[in-house]
């Protein structure tokens, strides 16, 4: 099988680009063994200490969870805390093997629903701390998948006991979404985005073997603003669940790439996912490099024009964040991201 990489955007910062016709598109070979296995809805709710994930029906009409090889079974922790202008969110659950067989590298897919996830991204049911609804698509689109973190009195650190966060390539996600769109489980209009969570065992692993427990922490990062009926605090976020062939741990916004080999090796990972443009080499693992990842699908709203700087340029089906402030030439583009 083979699908179009697409244009994404860059986690964590801006990116720019400006393009001047068609975008160079390269094929690339779906991996055969990924395969989705159902979808959830997770809550994260800052007073909330109990909701499980939410089932949803496939197209079918049918719940996945009800065919699925694990329950959920309770919620470790949750919580906000404030660093300075980020508000760090997180929500641990904890899940156990009810198959025969283990379960390896379980993963859960951000993903957009089509005309109920705000501003193409996957996130519905934004609130404030006082109930506010928040349904500014600018908001959503701030809110940032993260590792769980923790602070050192000077700065943020990701938390090794909690650092869940993972990151695809664009054809691993339209990969995970091709076979999803088969098998019935989502409708078509809906799109996988190249982020999301994966499950460990509670010794570390990825590996939960039959009656044993996972868990994983469901956790995002908000700029904070000063009006606070503006900020989230509560929302729900959409997840596709996938077990991934490949064990692979991704660095975070507050880790060194030293600091994620040591991750790599004490869970055996063999890939290290490097998002951005540094040259750092993640040797002997692997190295996954990621320019850029899709945090939010395209949606019907007003784009920029190609080669103006400011606002948004939609490329493929996805939307691209143009700086006011900063353009570079369509060599460039092509040379860095050849799809």
């Amino acid at each position: 099988m083979k699908i179009i990489k697409l244009a994404s955007i860059l986690l964590g910062m801006a990116i720019w680009i400006v393009a001047c016709g068609q975008v160079p598109q390269t094929p690339e070979v779906v991996t055969p063994n990924k395969r989705s296995t159902g979808i959830a809805r997770l809550e994260l709710s800052l007073n909330d200490s109990v909701t499980l994930p939410k089932v949803l029906p496939n197209t079918r009409g049918y719940f996945p969870f009800a065919q699925q090889p694990f329950q959920f079974t309770q919620v470790l922790s949750t919580g906000r805390s404030d660093f300075g202008n980020t508000i760090y969110r997180w929500k641990t659950y904890e899940l156990i093997n009810t198959r025969t067989t283990p379960i390896t590298n379980l993963t859960f897919y951000a993903m957009n629903q089509n005309g109920i996830s705000i501003g193409g991204t996957t996130f519905k049911n934004i609130t404030s701390a006082t109930g506010t609804p928040i349904a500014n698509p600018d908001i959503a689109r701030s809110i940032q998948g993260s590792h769980g973190l923790a602070y050192d009195g000077t700065t943020l650190q990701t938390n090794v006991g909690e650092a869940d966060f993972q990151a695809f390539k664009s054809s691993e996600a339209s990969g995970v979404e091709i076979l999803a769109k088969q098998a019935g489980d989502i409708p078509t209009d809906d799109t996988v985005l190249e982020w999301g969570y994966v499950v460990r065992n509670l010794n570390g692993s990825r590996t939960i073997n039959p009656g044993e427990k996972g868990r994983f922490t469901f956790a995002v990062t908000i700029p904070k603003r000063a009006n606070d009926a503006e900020n989230p605090s509560n929302l729900s976020a959409y997840i596709l669940m996938t077990e991934e062939p490949i064990t692979r741990v991704t660095r975070g916004n507050f880790e060194t790439t030293a600091q994620v080999k040591a991750r790599a090796s004490a869970i055996g990972a063999t890939e290290i996912a490097l998002i951005g443009s540094d040259v750092d080499i993640a040797t002997p693992f692997t190295t996954k490099r990621l320019l850029s990842i899709a945090t939010f699908a395209a949606e019907n709203r007003p784009i920029a024009s190609i080669g103006v700087s400011g606002g948004y340029v939609k490329l493929g089906r996805f939307i691209v964040s143009v700086p006011s402030n900063v353009l570079t030439t369509n060599a460039q583009f092509t040379a860095e991201r050849p799809s």
